[in-house]
This record gives C-alpha cells, structure tokens and sequence, in this order.
C-alpha cells in the first residue's frame, strides 16, 4: 500500500477551465403593498440557469461552503432563458420586509449570488391622511 500526498488542487487544468464565478447584481425596480419588481445583470461564458429565491429573513449565508441558501427560503422561479432577467413577485404582505437572491449558474456548475432586501408599502387605511 502506497500513502500519497496530492498537493493543492486549485490550480489544476480542471479548476482553471471552470472560470471565474458569475457576480450576479441585482436592481429593485418597483416596491409596492403586495408586490416587487426587479431586474439583474450578470456576465457569463456559458449559462445555465437562474433562481430567484424569497424570504422574509436573510437568504444568503456565504460562509456555508455546501449550499449558502438558509432553508427558510422559498424557490421563486427557475429560469432557463439567458434573455429573461427581470421578476415581478405579487402576493406580499404590506409593510413587511422581505429579502430575494438571485443566483447565477454557469454549465461548469459554478454559482454566483447576489441578495437584495426590501419593505413593502405601508396598507393606507380610511382614518390615515394620505397626505391630500
């Protein structure tokens, strides 16, 4: 029996041919009593998908290594479409905060996240003055 020892595979051809991880950027269009709005950009070589996911607590935990999306959050949408790069949510409560991510997937598997947070409008009521 043989005890090998392999050193760092970081800079392995495999390693350097997957590229470099999407940076998704998210941009909060239009907030409203029970809706959202948004859009992103992101660049990639060879995409795959996207997923927009909801909560209302923060999302995104980037210091777990295996899958940095808390288990709270609910899968909005899997998009498929390279074009598509805009999201309007509906069915929010008023005068919640909530957060989304989006991440971006390459064919290589590599995934980029990008996390947003954002208050729905206040309900305005008969006995509030709505500034008239």
């Amino acid at each position: 029996s043989f005890d090998v020892l392999l050193p760092d595979r970081s800079t392995t051809k495999r390693n350097y041919e997957k590229g470099v991880i999407p940076a998704p950027f998210v941009i909060c269009d239009s907030v409203g009593v029970d809706f959202v709005e948004f859009h992103w950009m992101v660049s990639m070589s060879k995409f795959f998908q996207y997923k927009v996911y909801l909560s209302s607590e923060p999302i995104l935990d980037e210091f777990t290594p295996d899958n940095p999306i808390n288990s709270s959050a609910r899968l909005m949408k899997t998009i498929r479409d390279v074009h598509q790069t805009s999201m309007r949510i509906t069915g929010l409560l008023p005068d919640t905060t909530y957060y989304v991510v989006v991440s971006a997937t390459e064919w290589s598997s590599l995934t980029g996240y990008y996390e947003i947070q954002f208050t729905t409008n206040k309900l305005l009521t008969e006995e509030e003055p709505n500034g008239d």
